[in-house]
């Protein structure tokens, strides 16, 4: 053995080594454990034991029966009562349902779980509905202890006081035999041809057919232990295993009155409570623990599970894990697991592994405190002259060579080390022979043989057993530590430095490929590459990336980034033969496709961590080590576990999806039939859909629901993270809840379930409803316009009132004015408007006036005469005839009056009427000479009224004319003077004897009247209100209409 050792190296490591040497052999020599665990699972994994308890779900850590329902719900019965598991959670079924203290469970043809209770009779689960039988319903004992079915439908039950069977009635029948009515009857079991068997307390086994007992055995038949256990073999009719009180089975012939065929041991397993067949092992449940017998017969002790107390039975599930039951320690599962926990078989305390490597027979585990070697087969731990050199020192990197030797990158004064199995020698390359450097992180044999070790100063090139070259800062890498070495077909080096990307040697040049070229972080952990696809991986601190050589310099490169990979903190990747990387992460494993990698779009992917089976998550910085058969070996922050990377594991095919039951505003609704549709009531507003994807195994499928009619897009989760499916306030209409498990390598939909859910509509949800209210919204709408604008036209009608009484009051006044200067007229203007007016109001109908504009013509006439404010008083008030020259000044009063009120818009044509009542029909009146239709109609009504007033009143030159006289000389002017319809107006009123000059003349010596406005519409006085000073004014305006 030749031992290349640093001059540091001590007296002291020398002797123990020599010691260490007359040790090599001892391998050897010690008995191997076994090769490994046996393939009880009927599956090439190996297995894993769970076990449920108080402590992670289970309300007790005590269980008596165990049973799976076709939908696949696991159900526990314990004392605490009735347990449903879905492989997430743990449902316990509170006791107000009649059901406590669960001592036997059963599931028949109906898919019906029949509950057995040690005390309050049984109970059927039918799809959520639950009917309790008891000594009421006809059961002579609250006690049942076994439940099967016949081949006629009949629940068969066993008691503490005999057998009873519910039939397809659903009522209780006795089975009356005196063999069975007091017996307490322990077991029952239906073999393939239809028999049933029963085991009563003290050992009797009995044959039931047609409710009937057709045969029935003394214990002592069975031998000096009482059995124990009943089991019915499942491809042998007749044929029984029966489990003694003591450490025996025996094989017993039915068909031939129960003859014992077979006696075997079990072993230390004493009390045999549970027989089961699965594959070619038959399992068996005791007392003290769990054992198997082969199909050679040679029974084998399951000694490294955490249940070995007061077991009970024994079930097999739909996915081929077996579970137990136990009275003190719960229930244990054995599930297929594609991990193997190395650490555990070998039975290693928990280490932080930094490396692994396979070299020869044996495993190579570097830890932080050393080195530990044990065979990959059997697991022992291998001590030897290197195990004793490496004690205390922390290994980051193992690796063999082409000529069998293995590498290992230590931090401290051993540097690189190189052992050779064959001869047990050790080179330590350090600061003494040229590696100067106190970490070595990495180290790669490269295409001429050399070994490149990628240290905390740079890169070190040992060839031949030297020291050959280093490039450090003085070559140009400023950052030194180097956390990964790989190299190109060319023989081209990339280093993955720690801060400062990524160094490139050719030619002993060196460059560099930073954040600038490509590279989402400069801390670049592993480089990898890729001889299939021509690229480099590389694993940053923050995401994965591949690299490809271009066409120029070393340079030259093209760099992308995964950017759609669901994980950033990863720490290796490897590859498979079948074209998917295991990327391994912080958080567990991921699974993909590469190509799906290198497309970067929608990356579908498989994950493992604790809760898949995955023993140990990887260590940061980590190497694991892949061997030729797809076994990686991977590095664990406690321990170490092989996988088989090459062996595809489908997780979705056993995978059973139920929807059991709705909740609607806290009331539990049961699916009993997935194609009716649930209803819920119009009322109900949260909606809460139960609903599964229910496995065992230790996988964890996505799933995706969406409720459609509702959801826009599926909701995607894991069957680990699954929760009931809530919503609220839905409309009334139809719904379908579907319920996917998805494909982990194609995205796609594998299975599905659905129900249809049919919400009655609201009132509300109604189009009459909507219609009506509708209607009913726009007439409150139209109300509260109506009601604003009528407040509105009411304010506005009274403002309009207001202004024009204002008017009135302006134009009475000015009146009053014109008559106090033209005394001896006095009442002249008052009774032209008048006047005006009555003839207005008789030409209406013909010429179309509205009360507004008659209202109009009374203001206008009122100052048709205001141009007389300008005539002199000595012409005005002079009481005899006027000569020539006066006369000329008196008629300018009209055009002063109309030059008076040419600016007051107030109301409309205010100035015509003072300018134009004198204009004649014939052209010859004044100031302008109009005719005929050029005089405005107002002016015209005025001049008919001025004339027929000024004839019929007394004037300083001469008395008030007769009626008769007036009306002959309007008569003889009609036409040439005055307008003919006005006239004909004027004669039809004296005709008709509506002119009262008497009743005129008095009003207007009393109080000249002032003039209404039109009087509102019906609907306008609704409701109308005014103050009192409004309706005073308005009185006088009534008065006036008189």
């Amino acid at each position: 053995m030749n031992i290349t050792l640093p001059e540091k190296f001590s007296v002291r490591h020398l002797i123990r080594l020599v010691f260490l040497c007359l040790l090599i052999a001892l391998p050897a020599a010690c008995p191997l454990r076994a090769e490994a665990r046996r393939d009880i699972l009927g599956s090439s994994s190996d297995y894993t034991a769970i076990l449920y308890d108080s402590s992670n779900g289970l309300p007790t850590s005590e269980a008596n029966a165990i049973v799976q329902s076709p939908d696949g719900f696991m159900w526990i019965g314990g004392y605490s009562g009735l347990i449903r598991y879905d492989g997430s959670n743990f449902y316990r079924f509170d006791s107000s349902t009649g059901i406590s203290s669960v001592f036997s469970l059963f599931v028949d043809s109906k898919e019906r779980v029949w509950i057995g209770t040690n005390e309050n009779g049984i109970a059927c689960f039918d799809h959520g509905d639950i009917k309790v039988y008891g000594r009421v319903e006809g059961l002579k004992s609250y006690s049942i202890r076994a439940i099967t079915e016949d081949n006629d439908g009949n629940i068969i039950i066993a008691t503490t006081q005999g057998l009873a069977c519910i039939q397809e009635d659903l009522q209780v029948h006795v089975i009356d035999d005196p063999l069975v009515n007091l017996e307490y009857i322990t077991a029952l079991q239906k073999d393939e041809g239809g028999c049933i068997y029963g085991l009563t307390l003290n050992g009797a086994v009995f044959e039931l057919d047609s409710l009937r007992i057709s045969a029935f055995y003394n214990p002592e038949k069975f031998g000096e232990e009482p059995v124990n256990a009943l089991y019915s073999d499942p491809g042998s009719p007749g044929i029984l295993y029966m489990g003694t009180a003591g450490s025996e089975l025996l094989t017993v012939d039915g068909n031939a009155s129960m003859k014992i065929i077979k006696r075997q041991s079990t072993g230390q397993l004493k009390n045999i409570n549970s027989i089961l067949k699965i594959n070619d092992l038959l399992w068996l449940s005791a007392t003290n623990g769990i054992g198997y017998i082969d199909g050679t017969g040679v029974f084998t002790a399951l000694s490294d599970v955490p249940m070995h107390n007061s077991v009970g039975h024994i079930m097999e599930d739909h996915e081929g894990n077996i579970w137990f039951t136990s009275t003190r320690q719960g229930v244990l599962k054995l599930v297929p697991d594609r991990f193997t926990d190395i650490s555990k078989l070998a039975e290693l305390e928990q280490t932080v592994v930094n490396s692994t490597c396979i070299n020869g027979n044996n495993l190579y585990i570097a830890t932080d405190s050393g080195l530990i070697i044990i065979n990959s087969k059997s697991y022992n731990n291998i001590e030897n002259p290197l195990t004793e050199y490496l004690k205390g020192v922390r290994i980051r990197c193992i690796k063999n060579d082409s000529l069998g030797r293995v590498w290992l990158c230590t931090h401290g004064e051993t540097g690189l080390v190189c052992f050779n199995p064959d001869d047990s020698s050790i080179t330590s390359y350090n600061e003494t022979n040229g590696l100067d450097a106190a970490r070595v992180r990495a180290v790669l044999e490269r295409r001429d043989g050399s070994m490149a070790a990628a240290t905390g100063n740079g890169l070190f090139i040992i060839k031949d057993g030297k020291v050959s070259a280093h490039y450090g800062q003085d070559d140009g890498i400023s950052t030194t530590e180097i956390l990964s070495v790989e190299e190109g077909e060319d023989g081209t080096l990339y280093l993955g430095s720690d801060g400062d990307g990524i160094y490139v040697i050719k030619d002993n040049r060196v460059s560099r490929i930073g954040h600038d070229d490509g590279l989402t972080s400069e801390v670049v952990m592993r480089i990898k590459r890729d001889d299939e696809r021509g690229l480099f991986w590389l694993i940053t601190s923050n995401s994965i990336q591949y690299m490809k050589q271009g066409s120029g310099s070393e340079t030259d490169l093209s760099l992308t980034a995964v950017t759609n990979f669901p994980y950033s903190n990863n720490y290796d990747i490897y590859f498979n033969g079948n074209g998917k990387a295991w990327i391994l992460s912080s958080n567990g494993i991921y699974i993909t496709k590469v190509e799906e990698l290198l497309d970067n779009k929608d990356i579908e992917y498989s994950f493992y961590d604790r809760r898949s089976g995955l023993p140990y998550i990887a260590t940061g910085n980590s190497r694991s080590f892949l061997d030729d058969k797809g076994n990686l070996y991977i590095s664990g922050t406690t321990g170490v576990c092989r996988v088989d990377i090459n062996t595809e594991e489908g997780n979705t095919d056993s995978v059973r999806l139920a929807i059991p039951s709705v909740e609607l505003d806290d009331r539990t609704v049961p699916v009993k039939n997935i194609n009716d549709p649930v209803v819920i009531p119009a009322g109900s507003r949260k909606l809460v859909i139960n609903a599964y994807a229910i496995t065992f195994g230790l996988s964890n499928p996505r799933i995706s629901y969406y409720l459609e009619g509702f959801d826009d897009a599926p909701v995607v989760t894991t069957k680990q993270e699954m929760q009931p499916v809530r919503y609220t306030n839905l409309d009334g209409g139809k719904y379908v809840f579907h319920l996917n498990v998805i494909n982990d390598e194609t995205g796609e939909i594998e299975k599905s379930a659905s129900i249809i859910l049919s919400k009655e509509t609201s009132l509300y949800e109604s189009f009459v409803f909507w219609a009506i209210f509708m209607v009913a919204i726009i007439a409150l709408i139209s109300f509260v316009i109506w009601k604003h604008f009528l407040k509105m036209n009411r304010e506005l009608l009274a403002k309009q009132e207001e202004d024009q009484l204002f008017i009135n009051e302006i134009m009475y006044t000015f009146a009053k004015c014109i008559d106090m200067r033209d005394s001896q007229n006095r009442g002249h203007s008052f009774r032209v408007a008048i006047y005006t007016k009555m003839l207005a109001e008789k030409l209406k109908e013909k010429r179309e006036y509205t009360d507004e504009q008659i209202s109009e013509f009374y203001n206008i006439a009122l100052l048709h005469d205001i141009g007389k404010l300008s005539i002199p008083d000595s012409i005005l008030n002079k009481p005899e005839r006027l000569n020539d020259d006066e006369y000329k000044v008196m008629k300018s009063h009209a055009a002063k009056g109309a030059e008076i009120l040419k600016d007051v818009r107030i109301v409309e044509d205010l100035a015509i009427g003072a300018g134009c009542h004198h204009e004649r029909m014939d052209g010859r009146g004044y100031p302008r000479g109009l005719k005929g239709d050029e005089i405005p109609e107002v002016a015209r009504i005025i001049a008919v009224a001025d004339t027929f007033d000024a004839m019929y009143s007394t004037r300083p030159y001469r008395k008030q004319l007769d009626l008769s006289v007036v009306l002959e000389e309007i008569k003889r002017i009609r036409g040439t003077q005055l307008d003919e319809e006005v006239v004909d107006a004027l004669i039809a009123l004296a005709e008709e004897n509506k002119i009262d000059k008497k009743a005129i003349d008095a009003a207007v010596l009393e109080e000249p009247q002032l003039v209404s406005m039109p009087e509102a519409s019906s609907s306008d006085k609704k409701g109308e209100g005014l103050s009192d000073a409004s309706s005073e004014k308005k009185q006088k305006k009534e008065e006036l209409a008189r």
